[in-house]
């Protein structure tokens, strides 16, 4: 089981949002980034079916192998239930990616919503993650935007990747708290929102400020270390070496009475990025 803390998980790269393509042309901007990542020392790596850049991923993956062997690496990847194709499962998607990536295995394969195509159920699905954990396609199973309800129709959940920032500190409600309790991971993206939004919550960008001059860090380091502090694993990204490198320094630890206080100020404001048309 995952767990925060040392020689566990540690924070994850993400090829989504920032890095999130339609076109088939090859970006070699997201290849040279994961690539830069991989050098500063990130070993997470966050996939999707839906960000549209396996290529890029494969192209950075032979440096990568020089870089990291692949035992110490930590791939994700992530199902896109939506899809309306009949022949489109699970078990024939992560099949097809690791054939085109040229993996044996992914380390973690998610559910990317519990919002599924005709075709499928949430049960029907997991039934079949299971399975290809079994078979060692993917070594742990796990959702993504998931809520409770959601959640208890299915058993041995080892991860919920949810959209989660002092902004958004309960992507459906109850949620972290369910999975925590149920011994499931709960893993961030997006946390980030009160960096790069600072100006539509001036108290708490003040006291992010304060912090970081307390700590000798970045606000972005700060809110990262929110997130480690809520015992939930973050997943962010940046094109960016210098915070590349930011990122993997969260070697100190916020007061409860700070992380108390970030959840309050953060709560005066409500910012939701993702799945507006499911979630209010």
């Amino acid at each position: 089981m995952f767990k925060i803390g040392e020689d566990t998980l540690p924070i994850g790269y993400g090829l989504g949002t920032k890095w999130f393509k339609k076109s088939d042309e090859l970006n070699t901007e997201i290849t040279d980034s994961l690539i830069e990542a991989v050098k500063t020392g990130f070993t997470h790596i966050d996939l999707a079916e839906v960000y549209g850049n396996y290529a890029e991923f494969k192209a950075a993956l032979p440096e990568i192998l020089k870089l990291v062997p692949r035992e110490k690496l930590f791939i994700t990847d992530k199902f896109n239930p939506s899809v309306k194709d009949t022949d489109h499962t699970p078990l024939k998607h992560l099949k097809e990616t690791l054939a085109y990536l040229g993996l044996e295995y992914v380390d973690l394969y998610l559910i990317h919503s519990p919002f599924v195509a005709d075709h499928l159920t949430i049960e029907s699905t997991w039934d079949e993650c299971k399975t290809l954990k079994k078979e060692g396609l993917a070594k742990h199973i796990g959702v993504s935007n998931f809520a409770v309800k959601d959640l208890e129709k299915i058993d041995g959940v080892e991860a919920n990747q949810i959209e989660f920032s002092p902004f958004l500190q309960a992507q459906t409600p109850g949620i972290v708290e369910y999975c925590q309790k149920s011994n499931i991971l709960v893993e961030a993206y997006s946390s980030q929102t009160p960096v790069i939004q600072q100006d539509v919550n001036p108290e708490l960008t003040e006291y992010l400020t304060k912090l970081s001059e307390k700590y000798g860090k970045s606000v972005g380091q700060i809110n990262l270390r929110w997130v480690f502090d809520q015992g939930v694993l973050p997943v962010t990204t940046t094109n960016k070496v210098d915070r590349m490198k930011e990122y993997l320094d969260l070697d100190f630890k916020l007061t409860d009475e700070e992380v108390q206080k970030i959840n309050e100020l953060g709560a005066k404001t409500h910012i939701r990025k993702y799945w507006t048309d499911y979630y209010k």
